[in-house]
């Protein structure tokens, strides 16, 4: 299956897939565009995991330490869609993994790319409470972030 994927997504999925990977000598980017998004749902279900980090207090993950990451992400530069090969299972296991994230929309009739970006939403929040942010390159949201490893 060759769903479509909008740049804006394409780059948020390589980002929260090298916070996931954590400072494997393997970049996202490296990967397929699959594997990529497996890391990210593989984590799921992230509203548990936010859950667990307010209640019981700060954490961080295990790959990056105590200064967290900042991943750039470079969300424009290309007007058209992806169409990346996605397996057919996996496109199932986004529409249901998002679908836990929010019980009350009914993901199953929201396009692809709509349904990763509500999962992205999740997952940078997850990302956020343990100091490993995605942060857009245009924006200049860079400035100022210092004591982080940065990954371009």
């Amino acid at each position: 299956m060759k769903p479509a994927v909008s740049h804006y997504n394409w780059e948020r999925i390589r980002g929260m897939a090298q916070i996931h990977m954590g400072t494997e000598k393997v970049r996202a980017e490296e990967l397929p565009f699959y594997q990529q998004l497996r890391k990210v749902t593989e984590m799921a279900p992230y509203h548990e995991m936010i859950a667990e980090i307010e209640e019981s207090g700060p954490m961080v993950h295990a790959g990056w330490g105590d200064s967290g990451v900042l991943v750039v992400i470079r969300p424009s530069g290309r007007d058209r869609h992806h169409r990346p090969e996605v397996p057919e299972e996996l496109v199932e296991e986004v529409e249901e993994v998002t679908g836990a994230e929010y019980p009350n929309i009914p993901v199953g009739s929201l396009a692809f790319d709509r349904q990763l970006e509500l999962l992205l939403d999740r997952a940078e929040e997850w990302g956020d409470l343990i100091d490993c942010v995605l942060v857009n390159e245009q924006e200049g949201q860079m400035v100022g972030m210092t004591g982080r490893e940065v990954v371009k």
